[in-house]
């Protein structure tokens, strides 16, 4: 075993224990993966005050994160309880306009020869490489239409690694698809339990249900207005420690490291 500490920026929580059994990992896509979508929470909020001006920049901006990790349809039907008028589609149809206008300028830039890797989580090639190495089978559920997250997980090149195991709502108005559906029939269909499981994410929805199903909860708490900086969004890391994350990393750019850790074979720092 490495007698060397995790190099880079870590939380590690103090109920963190290895797991040098692990055999399955479920991913987010937006956050954890791409960053096509980065910025999304400041476009949601800004709606959101739009139609509930008396409420405060804060309250919204948790409100809208606290949701993080559901489709999107969720976090409008609160607007709507938030603005006390309107109707949860209609706001949805508005957000969906605003991102996909940002999301498929990302987009014309990458088919025209932009810089795949400006729009990936830092290290987060490496770090799908080392899990697969290690004989994972790697899994993407996603709150993300499903069609969108299979057309940008080529177009970024890393569909190979997850051979067709991505999941996701049928559309911007599917209220049904759920991670934690797809969490738990991913450790029904293996037969497997928390020992060899881990969920990796940006949101609460993904690490509670890991933890409730005593599996490893790696957070990815990105301050994606600066990927290159190396520091945390503040506010994610609080409310995923708060669901119980045990490890809260901003990117990847260390992740020999991590998944050394993970497996227990890294000395915390």
């Amino acid at each position: 075993m490495s007698l060397d500490p995790y190099p880079g920026p870590i939380i590690i929580a103090p109920h963190f224990r290895p797991r040098p059994h692990l055999s399955h990992a479920l991913l987010d896509w937006d956050g954890p993966i791409s960053l096509l979508r980065g910025g999304w929470v400041d476009l949601m909020v800004d709606l959101c005050i739009e139609h509930a001006p008396g409420v405060p920049r804060e309250v919204i901006h948790a409100e809208m994160l606290a949701l993080n990790g559901k489709p999107s349809i969720h976090q409008m039907t609160r607007l709507a309880e938030l603005a006390r008028t309107g109707a949860a589609d209609d706001y949805q149809r508005r957000y969906v306009e605003r991102l996909t206008s940002v999301v498929s300028e990302r987009v014309s830039a990458l088919r025209a020869g932009g810089n795949v890797d400006a729009l990936l989580v830092p290290g987060v090639q490496a770090f799908l490489g080392e899990l697969a190495a290690r004989g994972l089978e790697l899994t993407v559920a996603s709150g993300t239409p499903l069609r969108d997250v299979l057309n940008e997980a080529s177009l970024l090149g890393v569909s190979e690694v997850f051979a067709g195991r991505l999941y996701g709502p049928r559309d911007t108005a599917d209220r049904e698809f759920s991670k934690r559906t797809t969490m738990h029939s991913l450790i029904v269909d293996h037969g497997i339990d928390g020992e060899h499981f881990v969920a990796i994410g940006d949101g609460p929805v993904e690490i509670a249900e890991a933890k409730a199903m005593g599996g490893l909860a790696v957070a990815i708490a990105c301050d994606e207005s600066a990927s290159d900086a190396r520091r945390f969004d503040e506010f994610k890391k609080r409310q995923l420690l708060d669901c119980g994350a045990d490890v809260v990393v901003p990117d990847f750019r260390d992740a020999v490291a991590l998944v050394k850790l993970m497996f227990g074979e890294l000395r915390s720092p």
